[in-house]
């Protein structure tokens, strides 16, 4: 049996490049083809920019504004670091508009879990409002 060739890492390791991000990434891997593929990014702001277009250090600045609350039910909240986990309710999450893409804010998983449920309607949430009053 054959087993699929992995790319081997390097090994220069690197800080990431945006201001204020202090997360390690690895500089560069040679792919199975051998071809080398640099990477001075961390996946964490990597993956913020794909999303949402903003880095780590912005997104937790944003957080800090927000005095470390959710904007939404002002529950304490904090993003969790890599492989570690964080309870839902206390899990920060960066909320975006779905049709327009902006950023609301950073709210907590529960808030995101229930907007994500009335599918962001005013009156789902108007309704369920005078469901429980």
């Amino acid at each position: 049996m054959t087993t699929k060739p992995q790319a081997k890492a390097l090994d220069n390791l690197c800080v990431c490049k945006h201001e204020g991000c202090n997360n390690p990434v690895q500089n560069s891997t040679v792919s199975t083809k051998g071809y080398k593929q640099v990477y001075n990014r961390c996946s964490a702001c990597a993956g913020n920019i794909k999303r949402y277009g903003i880095t780590v250090p912005q997104r937790d600045a944003m957080l800090a504004n927000q005095g470390g609350c959710c904007k939404a039910c002002g529950s304490e909240i904090a993003f969790a670091k890599r492989n570690e986990g964080a309870l839902a309710s206390h899990q920060a999450v960066v909320d975006h508009c779905h049709d327009k893409g902006h950023i609301r804010g950073i709210i907590c998983g529960h808030c995101n879990c229930a907007l994500g449920k009335v599918k962001d309607s005013v009156e789902r949430l108007e309704a369920l409002i005078r469901y429980l009053t």
